[in-house]
């Protein structure tokens, strides 16, 4: 898409983040034999990003009696601000926006939509 709905459709995303986004720092980690350190090949930054938390008592599976409790938290991020940076599993993503909030870590990254990235997380384990 190019042109006039393009130059629109930012906008509007612009729009949206700014209303509705949050702060949050992503802190990229690296796997040890002895736990997770922050890389310090990619540094950490911060962004504004759409945070949706999962309430686990919503985890009912349909059609049967099943309840599944996980927390989930998903992250949507704008491409244009991730600029470049690479964000991968177990990266930690911390909800600066919501003082008292734990740590969540990248469980995978969904990339399927042309301008957003969605992290989906959990809880960050040490």
């Amino acid at each position: 898409m190019t042109g006039a709905w393009q130059t629109a459709l930012d906008r509007l995303d612009s729009a949206l983040d700014r209303q509705l986004g949050e702060a949050v720092s992503i802190v990229p980690m690296r796997l040890t034999d002895f736990g997770k350190n922050p890389d310090p090949e990619r540094p950490a930054f911060d962004v504004t990003a759409l945070v949706d938390w999962l309430d686990p008592a919503s985890a009912q599976i349909p059609h049967t009696e099943t309840r599944v409790v996980h927390e989930e938290v998903h992250v949507e991020v704008r491409r244009i601000e991730l600029a470049g940076r690479r964000v991968a599993k177990n990266d930690e993503i911390l909800l600066l926006d919501r003082p008292g909030s734990p740590r969540v870590a990248v469980n995978f990254v969904q990339t399927l939509d042309p301008g957003r990235v969605v992290f989906v997380c959990g809880p960050a384990r040490d």
